[in-house]
């Protein structure tokens, strides 16, 4: 079909919704304390600029209590290069973190992706929306996903 054409917007448009797993790692500080953070998120795309995506997380770190809860989140993309064999994507959106204990809190996250044939490897931050201790903390990941 002819880029730009109905029948080129209905054949991208196929294959919707999409499911896709990842796994991610986290830095950030809490109060003075550095963790770590690993994740397993799915994803379900709807449309190739739209996901929701459900990560399982659990935070380990020295001087408090270890950590553990679900993040919810919309990703917005835009695909700046995308064929076959190579990706490079930005995505970012708002989510919404619920603990095992204590409060939830929002949060904005951006980022970007890149993918060479089936491998995908990206970077990113997370900023929450409730200030701790006079600051707001901030995680920065890493993401490693298979898939097209």
């Amino acid at each position: 079909p002819t880029p730009g054409s109905p029948a080129a917007e209905a054949a991208a448009d196929s294959g919707y919704p999409k499911f896709t797993l990842d796994l991610g790692g986290a830095a950030g500080s809490r109060s003075g304390l550095n963790y770590t953070e690993i994740q397993l998120g799915t994803n379900i795309y709807f449309k190739k600029w739209i996901a929701w995506r459900n990560a399982l997380f659990g935070q380990l770190a020295t001087g408090f209590e270890t950590t553990y809860g679900l993040d919810s989140s919309v990703r917005f993309f835009a695909h700046l290069i995308q064929n076959d064999a190579v990706a490079l994507t930005l995505f970012g959106g708002p989510g919404y973190r619920v603990l095992n204990k204590g409060t939830g809190d929002g949060f904005v996250e951006a980022g970007f992706s890149s993918r060479i044939f089936f491998l995908s490897l990206g970077a990113g931050a997370r900023s929450f929306v409730t200030e701790r201790n006079g600051s707001r903390e901030t995680q920065y990941f890493l993401i490693l996903s298979g898939g097209t």
